[in-house]
Parts: structure tokens; sequence; C-alpha cells
């Protein structure tokens, strides 16, 4: 080292600078290494920590409010039973049918009490006469007629013209014939008393004539 009064070198008179040197070396890695250590920390604080996540926000459910009927609103909403719809009335509109009817084409025609001429003789008919027909007989030649004053009987079908053939065709037909009845006839009987009287006045005159 120098001694008192001795020159200083060069070296000497640069050691300050050397030293305000090392002095701003030292401060800038102090500065450094704060700056290191705050960012350091930063991450490290930044790290460390999770991000909060928000919390689900719940909506809340919709409250169904419930309404009890009263006695009153069950009686009105029920259905009241009802018994099945009375049919209305309709007028039904009722065909009568024409009846059966024949005209006689003849100038007369025997009426008779059977499907037959062995049958007795009625009433004559005549040409035009109009008679309902009550039934035929299983071989359609006599029809069992009924008169316009109600007199029943039996005429011949070739007598007769019809007047609805379409009524004709719902005619019943009747199998079973009437009983035949024979009407008897008079015959003149002989007068016994007369003869009587006859004889007696002629043995009288043979009498006389023999006396005589």
């Amino acid at each position: 080292m120098p001694t008192e009064g001795q020159t200083v070198g060069p070296v000497a008179q640069h050691a300050p600078v050397a030293r305000g040197r090392n002095w701003l070396a030292t401060s800038g890695l102090l500065i450094l290494l704060l700056l290191l250590g705050s960012g350091g920390a930063y991450l490290w604080l930044g790290l460390g920590r999770e991000t909060p996540t928000p919390a689900a926000t719940t909506t809340p459910a919709p409250t169904e409010t419930v309404v009890i009927p009263t006695a009153t609103a069950m009686a009105t909403a029920m259905p009241t039973e009802t018994g099945p719809p009375t049919p209305e009335a309709t007028a039904t509109a009722t065909t009568t049918a024409p009846p059966a009817e024949v005209r006689i084409n003849v100038a007369s025609a025997s009426l008779r009490n059977g499907p037959d001429t062995d049958y007795a003789h009625i009433r004559t008919l005549f040409f035009g006469d109009v008679v309902v027909v009550l039934a035929s007989d299983p071989t359609g030649a006599w029809h069992s007629v009924e008169t316009a004053d109600g007199l029943s009987g039996w005429v011949a079908a070739s007598t007769t013209n019809p007047i609805n053939p379409m009524a004709m065709t719902a005619v019943p037909t009747v199998v079973t014939r009437p009983p035949l009845i024979f009407t008897p006839t008079n015959t003149p009987q002989p007068d016994v008393d007369n003869e009587h009287s006859c004889s007696a006045r002629d043995d009288d005159a043979h009498r006389s004539s023999a006396y005589a």
C-alpha cells in the first residue's frame, strides 16, 4: 500500500470508479432479483389459486296451485246421467194396397156357392159389375168374390177381367172346397083322393048303363 506522501499510480485513481460500477452491478442484480422474486411470487399466487367457478343458479320450479273443488263445483262439473233420447214420433205414411177387383166381361155370369157349375146358383152378375176377389181355387179357374152389397160366392175367372193385375198376385189360394149342396126339385105327387073320386064315379056310371 502507498505510504503517506507517496504518489498514487493510475490504478489508484481508477479504484473509485470500479467501486461505483460494482455498486451499480450489485444494485441492478438486487433489482433483478426483486423483480424475479416478485414475478415468481405473482406466478405462484396465480397458479396456486383456483379461479372460482361461478355457482350454478338454480331456477326455482313453479309452484303448482292445487285448487280443491268444492261440493258445488263438483256437482256442477259432474255430468248428469240422462236416459236414452226419446225418439221423436214421425208420421209414417201408410200406403194401402189397392184391393184385388175384377169386372164381369160377359153379358151375364152366375154367382155360385162353390167353384164349379155343380154348385147352386145364387145370383146373376151382369156385364160391368165389379166384385172384390177374396181367394182363388188351386186351378185359378174360379174366384171367391164379394159383391158391393156384401154377398159372397164363386164366379168363373173366364167371365172376368182383373182391374189391378198386380193386386191379383197377392190373392190367397183356397184348397178346401165348400161342401156341395144340392137343392131338391119339387116333383108333383099324384092326388090320391082325386083318383078315388074318379073311380067311384066311373063305377056308378057303369052300373047305370048296365041297368038301362
